[in-house]
């Protein structure tokens, strides 16, 4: 019996699958960072069903928690738990779009379909800008939000509180 070799064109994807599929792999590369070292606090590794939970839980963007965040992960770990949340609520193909957009490459019309309904607009035509603005729009919310939490009115000069601060606000902001 030959096997003969698989070609890019005998695996015909439907966009339903390259959405599920895009999730499981964003899931499974979030549970192994979160599960490396570096991601705790304490520098010991999260076990690997744990991180899993952790990172289905960021991507699905529940909430739920089986350790806890603030003091088992570092600035790494919580790092990535920002990345998996915001990718699955502003949506992988928003940062796709973002991604082709920046290394210069054309959208096709079948990725055009996928980000559609992916999307859930009404057709495909101007879903490129529709992905730049929810972008655009989540990162100006989100800046202008951790930045106002972070300044404190000290008489009528304000003040930008340290660092350390500003990243507590912008990452429970986020998780919020």
């Amino acid at each position: 019996m030959k096997l003969s070799r698989i070609s890019k064109n005998d695996i015909q994807l439907s966009a339903a699958r390259v959405i599920l599929f895009g999730f499981a792999l964003i899931i499974l590369f979030g549970a192994v960072l979160l599960s490396l070292p570096v991601a705790s606090a304490d520098g010991t590794s999260l076990n690997f069903l744990d991180a899993l939970f952790t990172s289905t839980s960021s991507v699905c963007v529940t909430g739920l928690i089986v350790v806890d965040t603030p003091t088992q992960f570092s600035v790494f770990g919580e790092l990535v738990i920002m990345v998996l949340i915001q990718l699955g609520g502003l949506g992988f193909m928003t940062f796709g779009v973002l991604l082709y957009i920046i290394l210069g490459k054309k959208i096709s019309f079948k990725e055009r379909m996928i980000i559609q309904q992916s999307t859930n607009a009404m057709n495909p035509s101007g879903v490129v800008k529709l992905s730049l603005r929810i972008f655009l729009i989540a990162l100006i919310v989100e800046s202008a939000a951790a930045l106002i939490l972070t300044v404190r009115p000290l008489g009528r000069r304000l003040r930008l509180v340290d660092r350390s601060l500003l990243w507590r606000v912008s990452f429970d902001f986020i998780i919020q």
